[in-house]
């Protein structure tokens, strides 16, 4: 009898095992949904993690300030799945939802919102630094830490007049200079437009159409300033936003540094008579000609002594020639009968290259111009290439205050 309990049993249990079938769980679960952060109007991409035992079909809905909503498929790569929701105007307000539906239903996940912020403005690089109207010549200043090249940047003259930087010829070094020069005949070198200290300009540098950096420095602006002949406009610091006016200027130099000498020291004025000759500086800063040396028709040259050769800028210093103290002048004469040729020299060395200046005034000269002793032979103006004779000379003074015969 136990042996037909037993029996039943087995087979009781093998119908019943036989009559259930296992069950799977139909619904998808949604989790870690998370979006890249926009900046500016880029794409942003949207990623989140399903959990499913059946097919599913996994999709991203999303709104732009509110309007119908777009729905795109998101691709999966085991549980996490991710969806792109296209670049959105800067400002936009845009929500978005993920759906996972199986053939049970569907399940939905919490909405999330962004708001499209601006790109920040990267930091500006590249300026128009320094401009000299008398060279027609302008710097660019690259303040970053790396070179830069500038090829193809465009370069605009009162908004017209443009030229491109050629291949090969925009490159500036680390927190460097790069100068070019308009008016240029070669436009591989700058541009043919010209910059007017007088009349004003407007220079503008482009990348791809908008613009880099900008000097508006036309006649018709607050703020104008006229650009002399021997002087730059000039950012204050390299970059800096104040612009100011530099004698000499610093064209291809940080704007910090010692300006370039304008001008030329020059023999300016001499008096037969007196038996004096001026030594006229006109660059914007003192010099010192202790070491240079003077000769009379090509003679023994005179060594100006230490500590007697100090000029201001745009100052006048006089010797004495036939001077029996050769502390104070040379020993040679100078006549206004005879001619004399005076010359300038940077040292004892007397060489066409040491040569600093000279006035040939020699009687077999066609130009050779008598100078009686009342009178003084000098140029028109401080500094000028014309010599005349004054009348009533300024001998250690501006040759404006003399009276040209």
């Amino acid at each position: 009898m136990k042996r037909y309990i037993i029996a039943s049993l087995a087979i009781l249990s093998v119908l019943f095992s036989s009559c259930v079938k296992d069950e799977t769980y139909p619904y998808a679960s949604i989790s870690q949904v998370s979006a890249t952060t926009p900046v500016g109007p880029e794409d942003v991409t949207v990623t989140a993690t399903i959990n499913s035992l059946v097919a599913t079909t996994v999709n991203l809905i999303y709104s732009v300030n509110s309007a119908t909503p777009v729905t795109v498929a998101m691709q999966g790569s085991g549980d996490t799945y991710t969806g792109v929701i296209p670049g959105q105007p800067v400002d936009s307000e845009v929500s978005y939802h993920v759906e996972a539906t199986t053939s049970a239903g569907k399940v939905v996940s919490n909405v999330n919102t962004y708001k499209v912020a601006a790109k920040p403005a990267e930091p500006k690089t590249l300026f128009i630094n320094e401009v000299n109207c008398g060279t027609k010549q302008f710097e660019i200043y690259n303040a970053s830490d790396k070179e830069a090249d500038i090829a193809g940047y465009v370069f605009k003259k009162d908004d017209s007049g443009d030229w491109t930087v050629p291949a090969g010829k925009g490159k500036i070094p680390a927190k460097g200079f790069l100068v070019f020069t308009a008016k240029n005949p070669d436009a591989n070198e700058g541009p043919s437009f010209g910059l007017s200290g007088t009349k004003g300009f407007k220079l503008t540098m482009l990348k791809d159409g908008e613009i880099v950096d900008e000097i508006d420095n036309s006649s018709s602006v607050e703020g104008f300033k006229t650009v002399e002949d021997g002087w730059t406009l000039s950012r204050k610091t390299d970059g800096g936003d104040e612009w100011v006016l530099v004698e000499g200027g610093t064209i291809g130099k940080s704007n910090g540094s010692e300006p370039e000498t304008v001008g030329a020291v020059v023999i300016n004025e001499v008096s037969c008579g007196e038996k004096k000759f001026e030594i006229y500086n006109g660059t914007n800063k003192d010099v010192d000609i202790a070491g240079y040396a003077f000769t009379k028709d090509d003679g023994d040259p005179w060594v100006v002594p230490a500590g007697k050769g100090k000029i201001p800028s745009k100052g006048f210093l006089v010797f004495t020639a036939k001077n029996p103290d050769v502390n104070e002048g040379p020993s040679f004469g100078i006549s206004g009968t005879k001619g004399f040729k005076l010359c300038m020299y940077k040292s004892e060395e007397i060489s066409d290259a040491n040569l600093v200046d000279m006035i040939d005034n020699s009687k077999g000269l066609e130009t050779f111009k008598t100078v009686e002793d009342s009178e003084t032979l000098g140029r028109k103006t401080d500094g000028a290439d014309e010599w005349v004779l004054f009348s009533a000379g300024s001998i250690g003074e501006s040759n404006s205050k003399g009276t040209i015969k």
